[in-house]
């Protein structure tokens, strides 16, 4: 418990280093558009000012979304849930991103958002709780450290494969010279063949012409 309760902590920090870090970016670009003379830039940052509480949401649950995937089995069980909820909120933040895009581009396309939110919403549950039984009552990190592990011996077995394919390759291998060769001996057949055909006609032609006389 005391391991979970530090990894909380830094998921924690980490997400709020992330969001100061997105905060002192916007109050520098809000800054610039004093000094900024485009109408595009200064939509850009009036976008970016209105979603702050949409950031703020995804900062919350992004959070609790985190925390909860990197407990034990069974505490980790809602996770898949939070996952579908936080999918939800950024799917809302690129309808509105694409609403942006298309004010300035020559698009005008209307995207079925009520079949788009529940159609994500259930996928990233489904695959949350498969991505659980997969996990067993291994944590996030475990898993991770299993995963690479998995990874480097399916590696270590490719390259042990690849040598003796390459045996094969080099047994099997059929050169240029080799089909330049079957292909001059094909002719030579070809050849002695006609030949042969031409002697016995000359051989036929010539008992006829004997029994004739």
């Amino acid at each position: 418990m005391e391991h979970e309760s530090h990894g909380a902590l830094g998921i924690i920090f980490k997400r709020f280093i992330g969001f100061i870090v997105l905060i002192i970016f916007l109050i520098v670009a809000n800054i610039l558009v004093k000094y900024v003379n485009n109408s595009v830039y200064t939509n850009v940052i009036g976008f970016f000012n209105s979603v702050i509480a949409l950031f703020i949401i995804l900062l919350f649950i992004g959070t609790i979304n985190e925390i909860l995937w990197s407990l034990n089995f069974p505490f980790n069980l809602i996770a898949p849930v939070t996952g579908a909820i936080l999918s939800i909120f950024i799917v809302d933040f690129f309808y509105r991103l694409w609403q942006l895009v298309q004010s300035y581009a020559d698009i005008h396309v209307e995207l079925p958002m009520a079949i788009i939110y529940p159609f994500v919403f259930v996928v990233v549950l489904v695959l949350g709780y498969l991505s659980l039984l997969a996990r067993g009552t291994k944590t996030s990190e475990e898993w991770r450290e299993h995963m690479k592990k998995e990874k480097s011996e399916l590696k270590r077995e490719m390259k042990s494969i690849r040598p003796d394919k390459e045996r094969h390759r080099g047994k099997d291998k059929v050169t240029w010279e080799d089909v330049g060769e079957e292909f001059k001996f094909a002719l030579f057949n070809l050849g002695v063949s006609i030949n042969k055909a031409l002697e016995r006609r000359r051989e036929k032609i010539g008992r006829k012409k004997d029994k004739k006389k």
